[in-house]
């Protein structure tokens, strides 16, 4: 029965159909990707584990609140980078038509 089913399958792979070609331009669009992000923001230090276990209660709070503070600054100047590279993203055409043979 396996032999059956195995020379069933294999009889299919000796069969080979001509490729189809047609020979008629078409438009593509392409997106083309622009380096629009020229300096990341240096990532602000923030205070280790090791660090806030060994502050007692209100000095480990009071360290959270800087660097949760810290941290949306630094979230700040990501997104301001970042939107402003969205915004010249759609202002340039982000496509350009290629035509090539199909």
């Amino acid at each position: 029965m396996r032999v059956i089913i195995l020379a069933m399958a294999l009889a299919g792979c000796a069969t080979k159909s001509e490729p189809i070609i047609i020979r008629e331009p078409i438009e593509v669009k392409t997106t083309v990707l622009e380096v629009c992000v020229q300096e990341v923001p240096p990532a602000p230090a923030l205070i280790s584990d090791q660090e806030l276990a060994g502050l007692r209660d209100y000095p480990a709070v009071k360290a959270l609140e800087r660097d949760r503070l810290q941290r949306q600054a630094y979230e700040a100047k990501l997104r301001a980078v970042l939107e402003r590279c969205a915004a010249r993203q759609f202002d340039s055409p982000a496509a350009e038509t290629h035509t090539s043979p199909r």
